[in-house]
């Protein structure tokens, strides 16, 4: 989705380009868009239970010690803020591409924000938790 959602803005642009308006492309656009949110979500809560995991592993004592982060863990929080911040700018891009169509581009704020706030949580866990 994060691949196809510039694409498929790209062609209402051209929809507008050509008719002057989006009327072609804009039914398609609104369930395009309203499935691409429904999917990003379903991931930052994925992220999300799978940050807590970690962080709740890392945590953890073992024998006296706390555990820490494992070096694959520690990769795999790097790869995470990195997808994180991939999905960040996608949200980003879609609410201001719809916005210029003439859609109104709060309902990717959420998602904008959740990215952003799981990110840091990602940076943190990998800060702190050594």
């Amino acid at each position: 989705m994060i691949d196809l959602l510039p694409s498929m803005l790209d062609l209402a642009n051209l929809d507008l380009a050509i008719d002057g308006s989006i009327t072609t492309t804009k039914d398609d656009l609104l369930k395009l868009g309203a499935r691409a949110r429904e999917l990003m979500n379903t991931e930052l809560r994925r992220v999300s239970i799978r940050l807590a995991v970690t962080e709740n592993a890392a945590n953890s004592w073992d024998a006296g010690y706390r555990r820490g982060l494992l070096p694959a863990e520690r990769d795999d929080l790097r790869d995470t803020v990195a997808y994180l911040q991939r999905i960040e700018t996608t949200a980003r891009s879609a609410r201001r591409r719809a916005i210029e169509l003439g859609f109104d581009g709060k309902a990717w704020e959420p998602i904008i924000a959740d990215a952003g706030d799981l990110a840091e949580r990602a940076r943190a866990i990998l800060a702190f938790a050594l």
